[in-house]
């Protein structure tokens, strides 16, 4: 009976997750990767920003933007971005007018009313104020902004943009250069396959 009660009492504290983290990583493994980009919240992603880091790529939209869901109906549905995407980012979709507080390096981010309608600090802080929707704001490794980028961006002009991030060849390559000799990755796959 000791031995019982002294073993239940072992197992009582063994070392559990925080269940933020828990959600957030059920939620990286629930979604197959070519069907659909992994959108976490703010909060998962920084969860398992703090396990694994990786960039984070932030989809600032807005709920009446038709840009924004015509990219999400378009852009963010091509399976080989998708792939991309869900391999070599933590996606957040951060509405530009969520009324929720978001914590982030010790500061808490909330919604401003302005003109009759408003914005969340945390939307206007990484896209240094502007807010144009659809929104991209890339965050490297460190949780620091790389780039916002604003307007609706085909397959094809996203691809460059979220490759010449992900494969940090904006540290030493200029996006002129960069955009005039890229190969997309459907060719190369190509390429590829015929070796």
């Amino acid at each position: 009976m000791v031995v019982l009660v002294f073993a239940l009492s072992v197992l009582s504290f063994k070392h559990h997750d925080h269940p933020a983290t828990e959600r957030a990583t059920a939620l990286l493994e629930a979604t197959p990767t070519n069907e659909q980009i992994r959108w976490l919240s703010w909060e998962d992603a920084m969860q398992l920003h703090q396990q694994d880091p990786r960039k984070v790529l932030v989809n600032i939209y807005k709920t009446q933007c038709s840009w924004c869901s015509y990219m999400d109906r378009t852009t963010y549905r091509e399976t080989h971005l998708i792939d991309y995407i869900n391999k070599n980012f933590y996606a957040v979709k951060l509405n530009a007018e969520q009324r929720e507080p978001i914590e982030f390096r010790d500061r808490t981010y909330k919604y401003v009313r302005s003109d009759g309608s408003g914005y969340h600090e945390l939307a206007a802080t990484m896209t240094s104020g502007g807010l144009g929707t659809p929104g991209i704001v890339f965050l490297d490794e460190s949780l620091e902004v790389i780039q916002p980028i604003t307007g609706y961006k085909d397959p094809d002009s996203f691809e460059k943009i979220i490759t010449y991030f992900g494969e940090n060849q904006y540290l030493n390559t200029p996006w002129d250069i960069y955009r005039s000799s890229y190969i997309p990755m459907n060719s190369t796959q190509l390429l590829k396959g015929r070796e």
